[in-house]
């Protein structure tokens, strides 16, 4: 009797995104990440932020992939502590990584990592979203105009159909829950994590549905039909439709 054997799944593909500099870094899942200020890290931070990063450790966190589970980040006994989504990591107990969540060094916001699961991002240029998709940009309208949503990480500015918008043109909370969705496009976004991402905790989903309706206003009022580049995803959440 022949036995069947069967291989191990591919790993996930994990990326550390940096909105400070528009980096990011491709987690390798064969071999521990380790990060902090040493050169002799596998990631050295010093290199991703801006700023001092004297309060940063020489050996801050480590991200370890586990076979078929995923990611865990820990945090290395540093200096100044390690938090993800706002809550601190308990030295050297590790921790399942989400989509979407936040690594925060020293509980200070301009050292603040982005995780991104799936390997829909590779660039350690400033991040247009139109570089995560696929193709290199998309389709054009007539005339050349570039067509969609697309959010320029450094300038912290959306372009729309082609066109800079306003920074003042948005309410800070839609400013946020937009990059959220601009910055994984065709990705659903659920009511739950844009409660946890956006709003920092519990908001009613009437809320979130109002807030994404003003945004819609205000993008056609930019371009007539953009607001269509947000859909809705009935009894789900939202999402930045790719065009």
């Amino acid at each position: 009797m022949r036995m069947t054997t069967h291989s191990p799944r591919p790993a996930q593909e994990l990326t550390l995104y940096f909105p400070q500099t528009g980096k990011s870094y491709d987690v390798n899942p064969r071999r521990p990440l380790v990060a902090g200020t040493s050169e002799t890290c596998t990631l050295t931070l010093s290199r991703y932020f801006k700023g001092n990063t004297r309060i940063i450790s020489r050996r801050h966190f480590q991200i370890l992939y586990h076979q078929d589970e995923g990611y865990t980040i820990e945090d290395l006994r540093s200096l100044n502590g390690t938090w993800l989504n706002d809550v601190q990591l308990q030295p050297r107990v590790p921790v399942f990584l989400r989509d979407g969540d936040r690594i925060i060094l020293a509980n200070h916001p301009d050292f603040t990592i982005e995780v991104i699961l799936g390997g829909d991002i590779h660039t350690t240029e400033p991040l247009l979203p139109w570089q995560a998709q696929p193709t290199a940009q998309a389709p054009p309208k007539p005339g050349g105009m570039l067509r969609g949503i697309y959010y320029d990480a450094m300038a912290d500015q959306f372009i729309v159909d082609g066109q800079r918008v306003d920074p003042e043109t948005f309410s800070k909370i839609e400013h946020k829950a937009l990059r959220y969705l601009a910055m994984q496009p065709g990705r659903v976004r659920t009511y739950d994590e844009l409660a946890f991402h956006v709003w920092n905790g519990w908001v009613q989903n009437n809320t979130i549905a109002k807030t994404i309706g003003n945004i819609r206003r205000k993008l056609d009022a930019i371009s007539p039909g953009a607001g269509n580049y947000i859909q809705t995803i009935r009894g789900r959440g939202f999402r930045c439709k790719i065009v």
